[in-house]
């Protein structure tokens, strides 16, 4: 139940329409998604297979509109092995905001999600060394009609063998 969970959750994360209002016809928030270009190739995915001893943690903070720094807490970070399927997902969809169809069943079962704790603070653990694509969305809450901060995706590119701090950067604001 646990890794149905992470999948459906890694789902909302990978679209970032998942919180879109549903309307009839066409959304213009959510465009029809586009083909993929990338095919998944399982062997670019074996070397991430089973339980390793690696992690990569950091910590989600972004910039609010007064210029003040926010740690946030309780914000899905999502992690995926870099390979060629994994790349047109963060170049394409994460940094350039374009709606891709759904990824594979097999490549879902490779992205990994956790929350931020109270300090913003994250960490992945048991993965395989290897290189990774790590991206958080930041969806400002309203508070009394104001937003602190914009939406905006954060994401990295690490590369590992034992443990790496992920530094988030913006790559994509609407």
């Amino acid at each position: 139940m646990k890794k149905y969970l992470a999948v459906l959750l890694s789902a909302c994360v990978l679209s970032s329409c998942a919180s879109a209002p549903k309307t009839e016809g066409v959304n213009a928030k959510c465009p029809p998604p586009v083909k993929r270009e990338a095919k998944f190739v399982e062997a670019q995915y074996a070397p991430y297979e089973g339980k390793g001893e690696a992690r990569i943690n950091g910590r989600l903070c972004i910039k609010d509109k007064a210029g003040k720094t926010q740690c946030l807490a309780n914000q899905l970070v999502v992690v995926n092995p870099v390979t060629d399927y994994s790349k047109e997902w963060f170049e394409r969809h994460w940094s350039k905001g374009v709606l891709l169809e759904a990824p594979c069943k097999k490549a879902r079962e490779h992205t990994r999600t956790v929350k931020t704790d109270a300090q913003g603070y994250f960490t992945f653990t048991g993965l395989q060394p290897g290189s990774y694509y790590v991206g958080a969305v930041v969806c400002p809450p309203c508070i009394k009609g104001k937003t602190p901060y914009k939406y905006q995706r954060l994401g990295a590119k690490v590369t590992m063998k034992k443990s790496v701090k992920a530094d988030l950067k913006p790559v994509y604001t609407p």
